[in-house]
């Protein structure tokens, strides 16, 4: 039987802590960490259920995946109002602290073969230089050809983001917190804290919501 969520019975202080000691926000400047908890505080005393979106680092809708970039504003990523893969890997990279660092972001509709090709470049392979110091290999191309059978979000997007970022020497991942509803909500942090942060309930079993019955 799973653990209750922690958010019910932590007060708003208490659950912080408990992410934090897991890690929660190890990818985070004191700053930024300092803004995530007075959202977080904010957010518990509205609606404890849901009060772990406020550590979202980026969200946007999963639906609406129906445009090239071309044809996308830059600020929508900004926004979160994504509606292509293109803006939403803009938003990625804008919200992800320095560890996501693509170039040459492209999609285009092949209406023919009826997939979505999207692709980009980031830094190749981290590695030891002879002086002891670090650095990456050239810059690495990533492909996905999504059918075009829907206009959803498709993860394989998020598989290819998280497994550039590794190889770039980042440990940390963009994870998608529980859904509820057609909006994705990433956090950043890696599997360690990840995996603790589960294990002790502080982020919700991904079918809570189906379970609690919450809109």
């Amino acid at each position: 039987m799973s653990r209750p969520y922690a958010a019910h019975h932590l007060d708003a202080e208490a659950y912080w802590t408990a992410l934090s000691e897991c890690g929660c926000f190890d990818a985070f400047d004191a700053a930024y960490q300092a803004r995530l908890r007075q959202r977080l505080l904010r957010a518990h005393a509205d609606d404890p259920d849901h009060c772990i979106y406020a550590i979202a680092t980026v969200g946007f809708d999963m639906g609406g995946m129906v445009k090239d970039g071309d044809g996308c504003c830059k600020r929508a990523g900004a926004r979160g109002d994504c509606c292509s893969y293109r803006c939403a890997l803009r938003s990625l990279a804008l919200n992800s602290h320095g560890h996501f660092k693509p170039r040459n972001l492209n999609d285009r509709f092949d209406h023919d073969a009826q997939i979505v090709h999207v692709e980009f470049e980031h830094d190749g392979e981290l590695f030891e230089t002879e002086d002891g110091g670090m650095a990456t290999a050239e810059f690495k191309r990533y492909v996905c050809d999504i059918p075009m059978s829907h206009d959803w979000f498709d993860l394989c997007i998020l598989d290819l983001v998280n497994d550039a970022m590794a190889l770039g020497g980042s440990r940390f991942r963009f994870l998608p917190l529980p859904f509820f509803d057609q909006f994705i909500y990433l956090v950043l942090m890696s599997d360690e804290a990840w995996s603790r942060s589960r294990a002790a309930a502080l982020i919700p079993a991904d079918d809570h919501f189906y379970e609690s019955g919450s809109d």
